[in-house]
């Protein structure tokens, strides 16, 4: 028995037309699906759930996914329902497509000799490499288990960023049960978040699904040529995938023919450099709560990590283990054994840099040109849609901190 349990959320509890093919090619595979909605539901929606599956469940979103199904596991369906099914299939509305058949997919995995498996792997810089899991299938093995259920029972729920619940939940379950003793395998690895920002390429290795998200926003650098080619091979698998697609674009005011424009190619420190330069400070505040942020801070729990959001942005959600700070909460000049990694947000940078040069002594902000044309110095250098460069504030001038990291001092001493 194939058990399903799907994820919905939308701020305004809108159905979409991409959101009703994906659920029913996922649904058509298995023998039972279970939806569990975050929030809001449309009452067009609520009819939908109703027509596919028996057990519809509305709660409050916290703990986003992981949060949804948790609470599907642990205190919606009975424990011997799930645990003593064939396979269990977790996934979310984040995804369009499917751009081949889902069935040869389970088959060929069904088959394979692994204990759960998934869509993607992201080899990342910035993370340790992980499953996405936007869809996850586990196998009798892994559900009959001690460590699945216990993985559940300690996953905390008191938060509600999503860059907390990546490393705490994404990054950690694959992690988790492969210490366990248990195999995994997956469609595809892709290369920093390629599922985003290179579609054909996940296509042509076989991946049926691409995250919404591509089609919202021209950050990714996605061209107006791969979204003609995306549409043509959705026309392929579908003509009403290729008309949802471009009824999500239109929905979203997304124009696929307007030229991409992606931030200037760059290079982030890497998460060996970070660790190297706090190595010498007992205090360490983090900018941005950010995906690597918070994974840079478990690599580093031995310090005193805060993190830190400038009063412009600062929304006070992280609820974790480490405390939040607002940054007119610091102290007004920051002692010398302090060091702040920033991982800036272009359209706060301005709003930033003020209260930064304030508190801090210096900044040593360096960018890898892609081109090789050197180190980059300044704040005017950015990469991605969310994170720019890794910019380091500390109290000690320039000189001492790269003396102490070992490296040749190239910036002139304070």
């Amino acid at each position: 028995m194939r058990l399903g349990i799907y994820a919905f959320f939308n701020e305004t509890g809108e159905l979409e037309a991409c959101d009703r093919i994906y659920l029913e090619a996922v649904a058509a595979e298995l023998d039972e699906l279970v939806i569990v909605v975050n929030g809001k539901a449309s009452e067009d929606a609520r009819r939908f759930f109703a027509q596919c599956a028996g057990n519809v469940f509305y709660r409050e979103n916290v703990g986003l996914d992981a949060g949804a199904f948790r609470e599907a596991l642990l205190e919606r369906l009975p424990q011997e329902r799930w645990r003593t099914a064939d396979e269990l299939v977790l996934f979310n509305n984040t995804m369009i497509g499917p751009f081949r058949p889902l069935g040869s997919i389970f088959q060929h995995f069904t088959a394979a000799p692994v204990d759960f498996w998934g869509m993607t792997l992201n080899h990342s810089t910035r993370l340790q490499d992980h499953i996405q899991s936007y869809f996850l299938v586990f196998k009798q093995r892994v559900l009959s288990s001690a460590a699945f259920l216990e993985f559940w029972q300690d996953l905390r729920m008191d938060f509600t960023d999503w860059a907390y619940l990546v490393v705490e939940y994404e990054v950690a379950m694959a992690q988790y049960l492969a210490q366990a003793g248990f195999s995994y395998d997956v469609v595809s690895v892709v290369d920093e978040d390629g599922i985003y920002s290179r579609p054909m390429a996940c296509l042509e290795a076989g991946v049926p699904v691409l995250k919404k998200k591509t089609f919202r926003s021209h950050v990714y650098g996605v061209t107006p040529a791969e979204y003609r080619v995306v549409l043509q091979r959705a026309e392929t698998a579908s003509p009403s995938l290729r008309k949802a697609i471009c009824a999500y674009m239109a929905h979203g005011g997304f124009d696929s023919e307007a030229e991409p424009s992606p931030e200037p190619p760059g290079v982030l420190w890497t998460n060996e450099e970070i660790l190297s330069a706090l190595r010498p400070y007992r205090q360490a505040y983090f900018y941005g709560l950010t995906i690597r942020s918070f994974y840079v801070a478990t690599l580093c729990r031995e310090k005193h990590c805060i993190f830190v959001e400038s009063d412009v942005c600062y929304h006070g959600s992280h609820q974790g283990e480490w405390p939040v700070r607002k940054m007119s909460e610091l102290p007004a000049r920051a002692p010398d054994d302090a060091i702040m990694v920033v991982f800036l947000r272009k359209k706060h940078a301005d709003a930033l840099r003020a209260p930064l040069e304030e508190r801090f002594h210096q900044c040593d902000l360096s960018l890898r040109a892609a081109d090789g044309a050197g180190v980059k110095k300044g704040a005017g250098v950015w990469h991605g849609a969310e994170e720019a460069a890794c910019a380091l504030w500390h109290g000690q001038s320039v000189r001492e901190n790269r003396e102490s990291r070992g490296l040749v001092t190239d910036v002139p001493a304070a």
